[in-house]
């Protein structure tokens, strides 16, 4: 976002999208079916370990980038 004006909304959502879609991969354990040796760095990337508990964060985490960017800053002191 500091090198490309592009909308701010539009980069939270498309994140927790990702995180979303590497999280159910993990759920469905993406990374065996599709034969990833453990260790290797698609296995890594993609992970494992399935967590509602990361899907919280991930939402959290996006809910105070979005309160963040609400509040002014002030230039002046």
């Amino acid at each position: 976002m500091t090198i490309f004006n592009v909308n701010k909304k539009s980069v939270v959502l498309f994140t927790l999208i990702f995180a979303f879609m590497i999280e159910f991969s993990q759920y469905f354990k993406l990374a065996d079916i599709l034969g990833f040796e453990k260790g290797s760095l698609a296995y890594i990337v993609l992970g494992n370990t399935f967590s509602l508990e990361d899907i919280l964060c991930y939402v959290i985490g996006c809910l105070m980038i979005l309160i963040i960017e609400r509040i002014p800053l002030n230039s002046s002191h």
